[in-house]
């Protein structure tokens, strides 16, 4: 009996796993997200993810060859495939310009500390959509994804590791925060598989931010484009760093 009793409260007072959590752009289709005004960021917080005491922070920040009527952005959901993402929206004036582009970059905070204190986590994963190229007509386009890079607190950035879709509309090149993805000659719709790419930072790895850039790719005309260039930002992974000697998922973060 004493035993099943200890057996009972063993159970009861394990802590508990370390458990992910999603920022899903399918809880936020009616966000107002205005356009990039020169040289304000556009940024939007989200307060404890998901009830994970996980503030994130999204800046976007456009290059300054990139005109405010260039840039678009807002969540989207796509009934059809279950998908959810923030659509870049891009319409690049002239594309051979090195200064058209648009850096994202995600920062996780400890809620409760407006933003003031860094938080770490780790299987830090999300998705990338319709990455591909068109050639024909008025419609002149290639997407270019790249610099894929995380860093915890400031040290060493590292890069991700990139899952390919199969068959898929784009070529991948590059190591480490260097790698890059850019469209093939073939268009692909947003909620295609074969115009997707998994973007995964680890398990082993910790980091309290991740960035990476959007751009018109090496082989575009430089024509002004008049239909729009996109691409889908997907939902966020990540599972927060429970409190030193614990497993428990809501355990104070460990602080930077």
């Amino acid at each position: 009996m004493a035993f099943a009793l200890m057996a009972g409260f063993a159970t009861l007072f394990a802590p508990t796993a370390a458990r992910a959590y999603v920022l899903d752009w399918g809880d936020f289709i009616n966000i107002d997200w205005d356009e990039i005004t020169n040289p304000a960021d556009e940024i939007q917080s989200f307060v404890d993810v998901n009830n994970s005491d996980v503030d994130i922070r999204i800046t976007l920040t456009r290059g300054s060859g990139t005109a405010e009527t260039e840039y678009n952005a807002h969540p989207n959901e796509q009934t059809s495939g279950g998908v959810s993402y923030l659509l870049l929206d891009m319409n690049w004036t002239d594309e051979t310009d090195a200064n058209e582009y648009l850096d994202v970059k995600l920062e996780f905070f400890e809620t409760g500390t407006s933003e003031g204190t860094k938080a770490a986590v780790y299987g830090v994963s999300f998705y990338v959509l319709d990455i591909d190229k068109k050639s024909s007509g008025s419609e002149d386009f290639e997407d270019d994804v790249r610099n894929f890079s995380a860093n915890n607190d400031g040290a060493t950035a590292f890069g991700p590791t990139l899952t390919e879709a199969s068959p898929n509309t784009y070529n991948t090149g590059g190591s480490g925060t260097t790698q890059t993805v850019i469209g093939d000659s073939t268009n692909s719709q947003i909620q295609a598989a074969k115009g997707r790419v998994d973007v995964d930072f680890g398990n082993g790895n910790l980091l309290t931010e991740f960035s990476f850039r959007y751009k018109p790719g090496p082989n575009s005309s430089g024509n002004d484009d008049p239909d729009h260039q996109q691409i889908g930002f997907g939902d966020i992974t990540f599972t927060p760093v429970p409190e030193a000697g614990t497993t428990s998922a809501n355990s104070e973060r460990v602080r930077l």
